[in-house]
């Protein structure tokens, strides 16, 4: 997982991408065998997030592969 933005403490606001690997213990297996982590790129599976709003309650949204790559590997 990664994560770029922002936390503003004192109005307890959030402002983050975050790349979410949901299936860890998949891409532990797959990175074991050779030469098949080459092929896959070593990660099978990264969903990128947004979460935003109030740290209690923050709004977590889904976002395309290509809204993040420009900004997030900066």
């Amino acid at each position: 997982m990664g994560s770029r933005g922002q936390i503003d403490i004192a109005s307890q606001e959030i402002d983050f991408t975050i790349m979410v690997s949901p299936f860890k213990t998949i891409d532990r297996i797959i990175n074991s065998i050779p030469g098949l982590r080459w092929i896959l790129g070593g990660r099978l599976v990264a969903i990128p997030m947004k979460a935003t709003g109030n740290l209690e309650d923050p709004q977590i949204t889904a976002l395309s592969p290509s809204a993040v790559a420009p900004a997030f590997w900066k």
